[in-house]
């Protein structure tokens, strides 16, 4: 579905925000992806509020879809609502230790393998 038509369909008062430019473009498609009651309640609250909707809150109120109520919606636009952070985490390994172990004809997935198995018998031994 075309983005903009999507914001069509979006509460009026949110497709307000949008039009006068207090809502950024991305945000407002991410919450026409809500549901219209949650619209609805998002739209009295901002209307009750001094509270903005950034990218990050539109997110987290996305995200929360199907469970947002008056408390919900308000911890995330007043920011006591903190983002689910991210539970993967990132190694970095340099290129040189990437050269001398790996090649680069090999998979990402066969290269995590290597690794747990590295981790396995270095963790096995202590």
């Amino acid at each position: 579905m075309d983005k903009h038509r999507h914001i069509k369909q979006t509460h009026s008062v949110l497709k307000t925000l949008f039009d006068n430019s207090d809502i950024a473009f991305i945000s407002a498609v991410t919450l026409s992806y809500l549901q219209e009651a949650e619209q609805s309640l998002l739209a009295e609250l901002l209307g009750q509020s001094s509270f903005a909707v950034d990218m990050k809150r539109a997110d987290m109120l996305r995200k929360q879809s199907g469970k947002l109520d008056d408390r919900r919606v308000h911890d995330i636009l007043s920011g006591k609502a903190k983002p689910t952070p991210n539970r993967t985490a990132t190694v970095r390994v340099s290129r040189a230790t990437y050269a001398k172990y790996f090649m680069l004809s090999q998979s990402a997935q066969e290269i995590q393998r290597i690794v747990e198995a590295a981790l396995d018998l270095y963790f096995a031994e202590k």
